[in-house]
Parts: structure tokens; C-alpha cells; sequence
């Protein structure tokens, strides 16, 4: 390219969008653009796909969340009771010996 060619020469002239006015006519660039539009569209569902698995996941996190929550107080609870028991015993021990 010469350095004297003016910016239109150079880059083209637009026609729709960013497409040059020779690829607005080119039945490949017709086809590779509805190919971008089919691929655009996939992704998007894929997201929205995605979107939908990390909802759920983040549900079940907080119900697994919740339940090892009730578990810990449960076993809590029985550790309570059970060194209760066994200082019970001891005292019991204690006072047989």
C-alpha cells in the first residue's frame, strides 16, 4: 500500500455495522456471520444453563450447610449428656471407694 492513499482506501468503506461494503455483499461473509450469530446464541444458552447448575449447587450447599448445623448441635448435645454421664461415674466411684 502507498503511504499517499487516504484513510477510506486503506480500511475500506463501511457499509452495515463494522462490515466493509465489499463483505456486506459477499455471500461468505453472509454465511460466516450467521454462523456467529448460531454460535453467540449457543453460548448464551450455555450461560444461562450454567447459571441455572449454580443455583441449584449453591441450594444444595446451604441445605447440606443447615443439616451438618443440626448434626453438630445434636452431637453436641450427646458429647454434653455423656460427660455428664461420666462425671456422674466418677462421683459414684468415688464415693464406693
Amino acid at each position: 500500500m502507498s503511504l499517499s492513499l487516504g484513510r477510506s482506501s486503506m480500511e475500506g468503506d463501511y457499509g452495515n455495522g463494522l462490515m466493509l461494503l465489499t463483505e456486506s455483499n459477499n455471500p461468505n461473509s453472509r454465511m460466516l456471520k450467521k454462523d456467529l450469530v448460531v454460535r453467540v446464541h449457543k453460548h448464551d444458552q450455555e450461560i444461562m444453563q450454567l447459571r441455572k447448575h449454580l443455583a441449584d449447587y449453591s441450594i444444595k450447599e446451604a441445605q447440606t450447610r443447615n443439616e451438618k448445623y443440626v448434626l453438630e448441635k445434636r452431637i453436641a448435645g450427646c458429647v454434653g449428656g455423656l460427660r455428664v454421664q461420666l462425671l456422674n461415674l466418677k462421683i459414684q466411684v468415688f464415693f464406693l471407694n
